[in-house]
């Protein structure tokens, strides 16, 4: 039965038929690179970094405002 399978499911290879995606997506990773845009996992990196940051300065930001209450309210 397998080899009936086997059999059934094999023919003549022609490459021609098939696109290397790999090759293709290699080749447009390197093209981008030397343009100099970024890929979309650069991108989304970026972004995260840029949200990181504001992260940290808005708890900084936080930080330094409840110091100042904090600071106010032992004067009272």
């Amino acid at each position: 039965m397998a080899r009936a399978l086997v059999e059934a499911m094999s023919g003549d290879f022609h490459p021609e038929q098939w696109r290397d995606r790999y090759r293709e997506a290699v080749e447009t990773r390197i093209e981008d690179k030397l343009a100099g845009r970024l890929s979309e996992a650069e991108a989304v990196a970026e972004q995260v970094s840029d949200l990181e940051a504001a992260l940290r300065k808005s708890i900084d930001e936080a930080r330094a405002g409840r110091s100042t209450r904090m600071l106010d309210s032992a004067a009272m």
